[in-house]
């Protein structure tokens, strides 16, 4: 109350301001005039922005407490609160009951909320939705971009446990199919920067395979899941020549593989006679050789593929704001610098090393424009191949 600017034992009148910021608030009225409602109930009020002011209650008692009510939603897969006036996304050719989002309200009573798509300014696109009780917001149609509005328009009402309600309206906004579609023309699909982009890496050593998920984890990733084809031609491709350890087990119960991650362990790649456990093997491992899957026991180390997860916006091509596009913050964005000194291509190499880099590789015409704007060309320059 203090923080708010009130004084519990003032009583206030008629119309007599209360200076709160704009915005909804509950507030428990002790003996008001108002005669609708019983003593101690609650409801809300908005407070108008022009003038310090409930609206439309004219009240008399005592304020016991005001505190705000927050009202948020919340994208799938998502735990990022975002605020009603931003706008949802939904994609084309979903199936109807598609997830949209979830409201959520809170206020400092844990009181339960409800909620409802009612009619009124902003109800435009009501039908095309639907909303559960709990806050639950589906599509109740298949949406196609290229013959569908773009945009659409929902009215939705929180009530509180005690009847009281306020209402927002919602803008949605269909996108294009994401598979293939790049939006935002940074390099990557819709659908990836949706479901996440993942990267892999070789990390060097001598691991078990606990010792594996557990450094994999320090390093902000995990051990590597597979659960495509193409997802296992990454990793073969990045593995080269090694034997390394994957994201699977079948320590819980034998015979029951799983991925760490949780994802349902459906594509398989097992060398002939695999898995066998064979002395207690509980691991998977990906053998070079033969470049197949076989389950491991081995307790004298290996390396093992590292797996990093992205997600961004796929309407915005730098979703961070720091430069960088979403593709080149997930491939690796490589930075060149022009380092003068006589050194031959074995110090070269150890030089940039200790200056935490490499020698430069090239790898396409984007990366040659790269190395060529930072060589003046007066002298010649190592690369890293040899």
């Amino acid at each position: 109350l203090t923080a708010l600017g009130l004084n519990p034992g003032n009583d206030f009148e008629g119309a007599e301001f209360l200076h709160l910021p704009a915005g909804t608030y509950e507030i428990l009225i002790e003996d008001y005039w108002d005669g609708d409602l019983g003593v101690g109930q609650i409801e809300l009020f908005t407070l108008v922005e022009d003038a310090d002011k409930f609206s439309e209650f004219e009240y008399y008692g005592n304020i016991q407490s005001a505190f705000p009510v927050t009202s948020a939603l919340t994208p799938p897969a998502s735990d990022e609160v975002i605020d009603f006036s931003q706008e949802l996304r939904i994609y084309e050719n979903e199936p109807v009951g598609t997830i949209v989002g979830k409201f959520s309200d809170s206020d400092a009573d844990g009181n339960t909320f409800t909620y409802s798509l009612v009619s009124g300014d902003g109800d435009g696109d009501n039908s095309l939705f639907t909303l559960e009780s709990n806050g639950t917001l589906k599509t109740a149609s298949i949406f196609d971009y290229e013959s569908d509005d773009l945009n659409y328009s929902i009215l939705v009402q929180s009530t509180i446990g005690g009847g009281a309600t306020s209402q927002a309206a919602l803008s949605i906004v269909l996108v294009d199919d994401p598979v293939d579609n790049d939006s935002d023309g940074d390099g990557l699909t819709d659908l990836e920067e949706i479901n996440g982009y993942s990267t892999y890496e070789l990390i060097e050593g001598t691991f078990t395979w606990d010792e594996a998920k557990a450094d994999a984890e320090s390093r902000g990733g995990h051990l590597a899941t597979i659960t495509s084809a193409d997802e296992n031609a990454k990793v073969v491709a990045v593995a080269g020549g090694n034997s390394v350890f994957l994201g699977a087990t079948d320590r819980t119960q034998e015979g029951l593989w799983t991925w760490i991650t949780g994802e349902p362990f459906e594509y398989e790649n097992w060398n002939e006679g695999e898995p066998n456990d064979l002395n207690g093997e509980d691991f998977l491992e990906y053998s070079p050789t033969v470049q197949k899957w076989n389950d491991s026991g081995r307790v004298d180390g290996i390396q093992y593929i590292l797996e990093k997860t992205y997600t961004s916006d796929p309407l915005l091509a730098d979703t961070d704001g720091d430069g960088l596009t979403d593709a080149q913050e997930v491939n690796g964005f490589s930075q060149y610098e022009m380092v003068v000194g006589g050194f031959s291509w074995n110090q070269a190499k150890t030089d940039a090393e200790s200056r935490g880099g490499h020698l430069a590789t090239i790898t396409s015409i984007e990366e040659q424009n790269a190395v060529e704007a930072v060589w003046d060309g007066s002298v010649n320059a190592w690369l890293g191949a040899d």
